[in-house]
């Protein structure tokens, strides 16, 4: 996802899950209604783990500058390790 803060074109992994439906329903969960945040127009909740973060234009696959879903295999010895990293489902 794209982090407010930066230009349109950058983005980081936000959220991981072995299933996708709850990776979505997580991410449908996290929006409120649009508020200002000093100079940031925001639509996710306030602390939560994408309040920083500019929502995808879709969640289908990915978007021009590669924002979305996308599915991985991940080595199980380093599960442990994206689990402590990220925001995990």
């Amino acid at each position: 996802m794209n982090p407010v803060t930066d230009r349109a074109e950058s983005g980081r992994i936000t959220m991981m899950s072995f299933d996708k439906d709850r990776l979505i329903g997580k991410y449908n969960e996290e929006f409120t209604e649009p508020y200002d945040d000093d100079r940031f127009r925001k639509v996710f909740k306030k602390n939560g783990p994408l309040e920083w973060f500019n929502p995808l234009y879709t969640l289908e696959n990915v978007d021009s500058f590669n924002h979305g879903l996308v599915e991985d295999w991940v080595d199980s010895t380093n599960v442990e390790i994206l689990k402590s990293k990220y925001f995990f489902i």
